[in-house]
């Protein structure tokens, strides 16, 4: 047999990658798959990245005080309250507890999920009026009853530091600026751009209130520059003691493992014999509360907030162990556009589609291989052939009830961002979201186009035998109306 040469190994090539290429790229009922599997998990990746940027800008839009106790699923305590407060709770966690290296990231998180705490920051209109309820609480005879956290404390100590600190917030000589604040944190909207939202804060402490804050707090308030100090200081609290940890000490230190109850908690109960705690009545549960965070969106994906309910015994015993009554959420934005859902939903039916396209495809060129090497094959299936053959021709129903369902979505989409608030005020601050603009063309020009091809597809090419199911015509008129319709979206 004579030798190939490099120039017939290379035509060789040549043809092979040819006729790969033209499989790939003719008209076909596995193209068709192949393709439509590709752009679904193209589509994924791509609603994936605007999703970000979607949010991002929902966590931008402003919600005036007076819609904030409109927010269907989150409890934001920053959202009604003074915009001393709000900017100083941004400027703190953008700038001290954004990320998870940050020195007050921990605290963040932790007093995030203190129910206690956050009753304390819902109960208080500024940082100076949180500071002295939780120096009431840690001085005060109720600790047992409603006890916060050290994190609790350090983390809104600092909350406090900047609204007395920060240049954007105040003038000298609590800060450096001399002649109007600034807005380089980037937190303030733009009404309240120059203004000193936190001038005269400091004066509405008294000075039992300042000697307190400063003791629980362990920093100096500034005079003329900022100052903070590191001295570890022991502070008396109920029947125990424990060393507060300063907002800027680098070393976090341990809270002890102190037992607390909330106040709407009923006291434990003693361990029952096995026998016994199953014969007990169960606990009464109420609903759950709202999540309830400071914010709907500082501190990153890590942030978390609290939710609780009301669990009782109406006995003198009940079965144990005790339904949990608080656990850690998070909360969506305030803003109206709540599409995080129909976001979710569209990607899990772009990807679930692609997988069931690629499938499919590969499928029927494997069915095709074997037929190719003689139809005899067909004759006796193997168990694997069996069931391949079974599965995939289920395939083409989900695939067209995918199709439906991305329509439908697409639809949706270019209603709460095209639509004029005046014809239909529904989702109004969809419409101002330019990443939404994108995907609400990108999503329905995809959506059309396979649904067209996929037509085309149906009309003018012959699907495999082993994939066609006719419709019955002794079925009732609906049912073979529907089938007839879903047959009509593609093969």
């Amino acid at each position: 047999m004579a030798k190939k040469t490099p120039k017939q190994k290379c035509t060789k090539k040549c043809n092979v990658f040819c006729s790969v290429l033209k499989m790939i790229l003719s008209p076909t009922i596995p193209t068709y798959f192949l393709w439509s599997g590709l752009l679904y998990i193209a589509a994924t990746i791509t609603i994936f990245m605007l999703s970000g940027a979607i949010n991002r800008h929902l966590c931008d839009i402003y919600v005036p005080a007076a819609k904030c106790a409109d927010c269907p699923s989150s409890d934001l305590l920053m959202c009604s309250k003074s915009s001393c407060y709000q900017n100083a709770m941004n400027i703190t966690i953008t700038t001290e507890a954004a990320l998870a290296s940050d020195l007050l990231f921990a605290q963040l998180k932790a007093s995030s999920s203190d129910w206690h705490c956050m009753n304390r920051a819902r109960e208080s209109d500024d940082p100076v009026q949180m500071a002295i309820a939780m120096a009431d609480t840690i001085s005060g005879s109720a600790f047992a009853e409603d006890s916060i956290s050290i994190d609790c404390v350090s983390f809104n100590c600092a909350v406090l530091m900047t609204a007395i600190s920060h240049q954007d917030l105040v003038l000298t000589p609590k800060s450096a600026t001399t002649a109007g604040c600034t807005n380089s944190a980037g937190s303030k909207q733009s009404w309240d751009d120059s203004n000193c939202v936190c001038s005269g804060l400091f004066q509405t402490m008294t000075h039992k209130n300042h000697v307190d804050i400063e003791s629980m707090c362990r920093f100096s308030f500034p005079n003329t520059t900022t100052t903070t100090t590191t001295t570890i200081t022991t502070t008396a609290i109920g029947t125990y003691t424990r060393r507060m940890q300063a907002a800027y000490d680098v070393e976090p230190l341990q809270e002890p493992e102190v037992e607390r109850r909330l106040s709407h908690v009923p006291p434990t109960q003693a361990p029952a014999d096995a026998a016994i705690n199953d014969g007990l009545p169960e606990y009464t549960q109420g609903t759950w509360s709202q999540c309830t965070c400071y914010q709907a969106c500082n501190g990153g994906e890590n942030m978390v907030g609290i939710m609780s309910r009301r669990v009782k015994c109406m006995s003198s015993k009940c079965k144990a162990p005790m339904p949990e009554v608080s656990k850690t959420c998070h909360c969506i934005p305030c803003a109206d556009c709540t599409i995080s859902l129909e976001l979710l939903i569209v990607m899990i039916v772009c990807i679930v589609e692609g997988v069931l396209c690629l499938i499919m495809w590969m499928s029927i060129c494997y069915m095709s291989s074997v037929v190719s090497v003689s139809e005899a094959n067909l004759v006796s299936l193997s168990w694997g052939q069996w069931f391949l053959g079974f599965f995939i021709s289920q395939f083409p129903l989900l695939i067209r009830l995918g199709v439906l369902a991305n329509a439908a979505l697409a639809i949706f989409f270019m209603v709460v961002t095209f639509v004029p608030e005046d014809v239909i005020s529904f989702q109004n601050d969809c419409k101002n979201i330019s990443s939404l603009w994108v995907l609400s063309i990108f999503f329905p020009v995809l959506v059309f186009v396979l649904l067209v091809v996929g037509a085309l597809m149906r009309h003018f090419k012959r699907m495999e035998p082993y994939l066609f199911r006719p419709v019955r015509e002794s079925s009732a008129a609906p049912i073979r109306i529907v089938a007839k319709f879903l047959r009509s979206l593609g093969p």
